[in-house]
C-alpha cells in the first residue's frame, strides 16, 4: 500500500505516524506554525520504507517499537535516545538504528528535516537472518546504534530502499510486481543485516565460502537443540553425529562459524535469556535457570550473559536488560 499525505492538521498527521509505523507520542515543539507534515510512505506486513518532514520542531515518543527501525535524516540532523545506545544523533552520514525493545525517544526533529525512516517487521529480520546463517535465530538481534551510509554496504542499503520508496509510487514501478517486489523488498533487509553491526555479523562474513549444513553436522545441531540442557561432551556429539571429533570441530567451524562447545552455550544462553525475560523474578532465581540450561558455574554464566546481553541476567529478570 502506497500512502501519500500532505497536511497541517497535527492529528492527521498523528494517524500517519500510526498507521505506517508506531504508537507514538508526537507533540509540536514550541511553535504555532503550520505543521506542514508531508508523508509519503510504502507499507507493507514486513516493512514500511517512509520519506516524511514537518514544517515545525516535532518530538516523538514510543514505549515500545516492536519492530527493528532505521531513521536516516537526508538532510540536518535529529537527537535521539534508547536504553542502550544513551543520547544519539542521527546525520546525513550516519543512521540511527534501533532495537525492539525499550523506550525510543526522538528528542527533537527539526523543521524542514526530510526523513528516510524504515521500519521492519521483528520476525521478517529473525527469518531472513536465519535463512542467512543457516539455523533458527530465537532471540532479538542486538543492532549497532549506528550506521555509516556515507559509503561502503550502508550507502548501497540507503539507495536500495530510496529505490523502493520511490518505485513505489507509480503503477508500473517494477518495485510494486507481485513477482519482484517481495525479493526487492528481502534483499533491503538482507543488505541491512550486512551493513550494521550485531552478535550475528561474524557468521555473515564471507558467506559464500560455506557450504551447506552436512547431514552429520545437522545431526549434531539436531541434538544440541532438542536438548541444550544435557551435559553434552565433544565426544558424545560427535557420535551422535556418527564422526570423529576432530570432524566434528572442523565442520562446526565451517558451517557455524564456532566450535561446538561455543556454539552449545550459545544455545544455552538463549535459552536461559528467554526464560529469565518471562519469569516472575519474585518468584525466579537467577542460579535456578541458570543451572536448569546446563550452566554449572554462575561466574562464568554471569560473564558469558554480560558480554553476550550488555547486561546482568539479573538485569533481564527484573525487566531493566534486554
Amino acid at each position: 500500500m502506497h500512502l501519500s499525505l500532505r497536511t497541517d492538521d497535527l492529528d492527521q498527521a498523528r494517524g500517519a505516524v500510526v498507521d505506517g509505523y508506531y504508537g507514538s507520542r508526537l507533540d509540536v515543539l514550541g511553535t504555532s506554525a503550520p505543521v506542514g507534515a508531508v508523508f509519503d510512505l510504502l507499507i507493507n506486513n514486513a516493512m514500511t520504507i517512509g520519506l516524511m518532514r514537518f514544517g515545525v520542531d516535532v518530538r516523538t515518543r514510543t514505549p515500545e517499537l516492536g519492530s527493528y527501525h532505521v531513521n536516516l535524516p537526508l538532510n540536518g540532523s535529529m537527537t535521539w535516545e534508547q536504553p542502550h545506545a544513551g543520547r544519539r544523533t542521527a546525520t546525513p552520514q550516519e543512521a540511527a538504528v534501533y532495537r525492539p525493545r525499550g523506550y525510543t525517544l526522538v528528542d527533537r526533529w527539526p523543521a524542514g528535516t526530510r526523513l528516510l525512516a524504515v521500519k521492519v517487521d521483528r520476525d521478517t529480520m529473525e527469518r531472513t537472518l536465519g535463512r542467512m546463517i543457516g539455523r533458527p535465530v530465537e532471540e532479538q538481534i542486538l543492532l549497532g546504534p549506528a550506521m555509516n551510509v556515507a559509503d561502503g554496504p550502508g550507502h548501497t542499503w540507503t539507495g536500495l530502499v530510496r529505490l523502493l520508496a520511490t518505485q513505489s509510487r507509480g503503477p508500473d514501478g517494477l518495485a510494486g510486481h507481485p513477482l519482484l517486489g517481495p525479493q526487492i523488498a528481502e534483499a533491503a533487509v538482507r543488505a541491512l543485516l550486512l551493513s550494521v553491526d550485531h552478535q550475528f555479523a561474524g557468521l555473515l562474513h564471507d558467506p559464500f565460502s560455506r557450504p551447506a549444513t552436512s547431514a552429520s553436522i545437522q545431526r549434531a545441531l539436531d541434538a544440541i537443540h532438542d536438548a541444550p540442557e544435557l551435559p553434552w561432551t565433544l565426544g558424545e556429539l560427535a557420535r551422535r553425529a556418527r564422526v570423529s571429533t576432530r570432524t566434528l570441530q572442523l565442520g562446526f567451524r565451517r558451517h557455524c562459524g564456532a566450535t561446538p562447545t561455543a556454539y552449545l552455550r550459545d544455545v544455552r544462553l538463549t535459552r536461559a535469556h528467554l526464560e529469565l525475560r518471562v519469569s516472575d523474578p519474585a518468584a525466579t532465581r537467577v542460579t535456578e535457570v541458570a543451572s536448569r540450561w546446563g550452566f554449572v558455574h554462575m561466574g562464568r554464566f554471569a560473564a558469558s550473559y554480560r558480554a553476550r546481553y550488555g547486561c546482568q541476567p539479573s538485569d533481564t529478570l527484573h525487566g531493566a536488560g534486554p
